[in-house]
């Protein structure tokens, strides 16, 4: 009965220990670490400012289920050049990650206690999210091979635009003629209109705080609010 008694009490203060913290850390006492360096854009070479930069390691989140997450130990903005500096609160970190104050630019770099110094953040364009919508038809694969096309498509095309800011913007049709969407990509788009095409299209591409309006593959692209707000999340 002791040896019952006595199992029970132990499990009842592991319980209470591990919902106590939110946060156990197998760092040790570690000292604070600084990083400093830039951030620039990957294409074009020029520093990013206002960009934020957080620095973070991976962390046990303590529950009834313990599960590993993210913990940010230091977050800093880079100023008008692109240069930041950034001491974390206890130890180093295992990642940062940056992105752009439009939401447009992302990068993510994982480090050592041995890194760079000062570091390069390279960022580039990302689509933010992507949104499928349903108008009482069938739902939109976003699985499949033509979803997947159309996607890469939109990827590729986010990151010429960004390579190119003082470009107007063309349509797909032009671009496919450019070499930066490929024929097959293009044909994706024609043959579903109703996904891509419109302002009530099945497939919504998210690129920072805008979303694409595709009239047509004939029509020049456009950018608007996008009909949902998803621009919080982490880009895909």
């Amino acid at each position: 009965m002791k040896l019952v008694l006595r199992a029970f009490e132990v499990l009842s203060w592991s319980v209470l220990l591990l919902c106590g913290s939110s946060c156990a850390i197998p760092w040790g006492n570690l000292p604070s670490t600084t990083y400093r360096g830039r951030v620039v854009h990957d294409e074009l070479g020029t520093g990013i400012a206002n960009a934020t930069i957080t620095a973070s390691r991976p962390c046990v989140r303590s529950s009834l289920w313990p599960m590993i997450r993210p913990e940010e130990i230091a977050t800093t903005k880079s100023d008008e050049h692109g240069f930041f500096s950034m001491t974390t609160s206890k130890g180093y970190a295992t990642q940062i990650m940056t992105r752009s104050s439009d939401l447009k630019l992302f990068g993510r770099i994982e480090l050592s206690r041995k890194h760079a110094d000062p570091l390069e953040l390279r960022v580039s364009a990302e689509l933010q999210s992507i949104a499928h919508y349903n108008f009482g038809g069938s739902p939109v694969d976003g699985n499949s091979l033509p979803s997947k096309t159309a996607e890469a498509a939109i990827r590729r095309l986010v990151r010429y635009i960004s390579a190119h800011p003082g470009a107007s913007l063309k349509s797909l049709s032009q671009y496919n003629k450019q070499g930066v969407i490929s024929d097959s990509e293009l044909s994706v788009f024609e043959s579903a209109p109703v996904h891509y095409f419109g302002p009530h299209s099945l497939v919504e591409y998210q690129w920072g705080r805008q979303a694409f309006l595709i009239t047509d593959q004939n029509t020049q692209i456009r950018f608007v609010s996008p009909r949902i707000s998803l621009t919080e999340s982490i880009p895909l």
